[in-house]
């Protein structure tokens, strides 16, 4: 019968809570590695994003924060989005620039990076590098980027850092010149 008992949807909605805890493509050391950079945000956030490297799990702000005390980047050497063709994990980053008023938005994606932590990882290092504030990874998904069908499509969710607001991330790339006559849409639907 094609109408599953409540037996059925309970083993169903148990598979499913363990896909999405665990993930099929996320790793328990990935998992970990997630959980530190977060907490190597929140303490570099803490004290203003200008203070030395703070520790944490890890190490990982350490090494995260290598060759640190470089002069505050001016804003347009920092791209708000840096997408790979094809369809690659990506991430929402928010940051604050200590010569800009608001929030900045910034979206990166990458057809190497194994996991979504892997696409952060750079952009972090550099906005901490270059002394931006109250930085944030907001979430992730998949970008699907054709040149050629002048299309992007932004869906799915990250296991580590959760599901991006995919409507701010088109927003974010609609606002880039690059992008402007692209077609560009989302869905919460795949992974």
């Amino acid at each position: 019968s094609s109408i599953l008992s409540n037996k059925e949807k309970e083993r169903d909605a148990e598979i499913m809570d363990e896909k999405i805890i665990k993930g099929p493509t996320t790793s328990e050391d990935e998992r970990k590695e997630v959980v530190a950079l977060q907490e190597s945000l929140g303490n570099y956030n803490a004290v203003g994003g200008g203070g030395p490297p703070v520790s944490s799990p890890g190490d990982l702000a350490r090494s995260l924060l290598e060759g640190r005390g470089a002069a505050i980047a001016p804003l347009a050497q920092i791209p708000r989005v840096l997408i790979d063709e094809g369809a690659a994990k990506y991430v929402l980053i928010q940051a604050s620039h200590p010569r800009s008023d608001g929030v900045w938005h910034l979206v990166r994606s990458s057809i190497q990076s194994e996991y979504h932590k892997d696409v952060a990882k750079p952009l972090l290092a550099s906005l901490m590098e270059n002394g931006w504030q109250d930085i944030n990874v907001l979430g992730g998904g998949r970008i699907n980027y054709s040149s050629e069908e002048r299309k992007i499509q932004v869906y799915g969710f990250s296991y580590g850092f959760g599901k991006a607001d995919h409507s701010v991330t088109c927003e974010v790339i609609r606002q880039e010149e690059a992008f402007k006559d692209f077609d560009i849409s989302w869905s919460d639907e795949g992974y």
